[in-house]
Parts: C-alpha cells; sequence; structure tokens
C-alpha cells in the first residue's frame, strides 16, 4: 500500500470539493490559517493536504526527503482515496509557494480531475530590487544551509544547529 499524504478534512460531505496544498515549511493549517479554513468549510468540503514530513517535527525516516515523482505519486494516491469516500470525481485546487509547482505538475498529469487551479505566492515576474534578490538568495541557501547541517552525524547535536538556524531565520525574516 502506497503512503498518503497528512490532510485535515473540514465542511459538510456533499459540499463542492476544495483541496489546498502549501509548500514549504508549512503544515495543513499554517499557511491558510485557522479561520480561513473554517470559513471556507461554511460553502465547501475542504481538504487541506500537507507536503510528506510536514506534519510533524522531522524525524529521520527520510532524512533527505522525497523526489519529484514520489511526492506526486503519493498525492495521486491520497485524492484517489479520497475521491471515493467524498463520492467525487473532481475538485478545486488552491495551491502555495512549493505547493503550486507540485499542484501545477498533478494538475498537468491529471487535468480530468482538476477542475480549476488557484496559485498562490509562486514567485516573481519580474526582476526584483538588488535588495530583494540578495534577500531571497539568503533565504534560499539558509534553508539549505540548515538542512544540510541537520543531516550530518551525529545527528542529535547538527539537527540542534539545524533547527536553530531555522528558527532563527524565521524571526529575522518576519521582523525584516
Amino acid at each position: 500500500m502506497t503512503e498518503m499524504m497528512p490532510y485535515l478534512l473540514l465542511g459538510e460531505v456533499g459540499k463542492p470539493l476544495l483541496v489546498m496544498l502549501a509548500g514549504f515549511p508549512d503544515n495543513c493549517t499554517s499557511t491558510w490559517g485557522p479561520e480561513t479554513l473554517e470559513n471556507l468549510a461554511k460553502d465547501y468540503r475542504v481538504i487541506s493536504l500537507c507536503l510528506p514530513g510536514y506534519d510533524k517535527p522531522r524525524s529521520n525516516i527520510r532524512p533527505w526527503g522525497w523526489d519529484l515523482h514520489e511526492v506526486l505519486d503519493v498525492m495521486h494516491h491520497t485524492l484517489t482515496e479520497l475521491l471515493k469516500v467524498e463520492q467525487s470525481k473532481t475538485f478545486n485546487l488552491i495551491v502555495h509557494d512549493w505547493g503550486a509547482f507540485f499542484g501545477m505538475c498533478y494538475q498537468n498529469a491529471h487535468p480530468e480531475i482538476v477542475k480549476k487551479i488557484v496559485l498562490f505566492d509562486i514567485g516573481m515576474i519580474k526582476k526584483p530590487p538588488i535588495q530583494d534578490g540578495l534577500r531571497i538568495l539568503f533565504y534560499q541557501n539558509w534553508f539549505a544551509l540548515s538542512f544540510f547541517i541537520s543531516q550530518l552525524p551525529p545527528i542529535s547535536i547538527f539537527k540542534c544547529i539545524g533547527d536553530a538556524c531555522m528558527i532563527i531565520y524565521k524571526m529575522l525574516f518576519y521582523i525584516f
């Protein structure tokens, strides 16, 4: 049996399906916020997906993560199972950040299932000012370095350093 993506179900069965997928490093509720999900659930049956491994503190089950095809396969398996339970054949898809990348790949692979797609925070359309470009470069490299440090042995020491780097960066990112 294929693994399932973590998910959260909200709203009444029988309402139109709305599938949501956030990106790095968000879980089923952190991007959208509980209030947004609850408001959407008034009119939709909401399925809020979470990229594999983002629903809980990191573990060493898959320390180097998932490749694109693995994520798309587990996403398709999860949605296929949920569509059976919901007795539906299609859904609208709202995606954010890296979730947008996976959502677009999924829509291209399964256009008969995804009726409409809405993309949030998917990148820049034009060249940013130099200070924004440097901020983005720092942002991406900081996360890559933090992840790499957290994977070095002995795991417990470097994982703490990597996690601390992630927390420090998030604080700095929201301050500036």
